[in-house]
């Protein structure tokens, strides 16, 4: 599962770096924060088996600030809590997100069914804000899961 989400984000990186279209830009995810906890609405039905968020600032590779495993059922609306976790997952790695104006955000959702995987991208994370939800296209809304 970890080489499921290694690939899913060097795709992401290329897709950045080369211009191409970012399939994760319409990934059923959108991101808020809570003080330095980054929130991350699934909205999509999924059985995921692993969860891997990654984070980049300019200048620097990729790290991931939260890497998970198990069997967790998500549902349109529910909300991972990054670094806490989530029902059903494991966590193996947990750090807080920079939220730095330049970062990028790479989260993916692996699931036991390849084509019900979920990767999503979001850039900019500094004007993520309490009680608004960012979806992966750069629209705002006061709901999760209606950018």
């Amino acid at each position: 599962m970890r080489t499921v989400a290694a690939v899913g984000t060097c795709l992401l990186a290329v897709a950045l770096l080369t211009g191409c279209e970012d399939p994760g830009r319409l990934a059923p995810l959108s991101i808020s924060r809570d003080g330095d906890t980054l929130l991350v609405a699934v909205c999509a039905d999924i059985s995921a088996t692993s969860v891997t968020v990654s984070e980049r600032d300019p200048n620097e590779d990729w790290r991931d600030i939260f890497v998970a495993s198990g069997q967790a059922i998500f549902r349109p609306g529910d909300v991972l809590r990054v670094p806490d976790g989530y029902a059903g997952l494991v966590s193996s790695k947990t750090s807080n997100a920079r939220f730095n104006k330049a970062s990028l955000l790479a989260v993916s959702l692996d699931a036991s069914e390849a084509d019900k995987s979920i990767l999503g991208s979001f850039h900019g994370l500094s004007t993520l804000k309490a009680g608004s939800w960012t979806s992966p296209t750069g629209v705002v809304s006061p709901y999760p899961c209606k950018a």
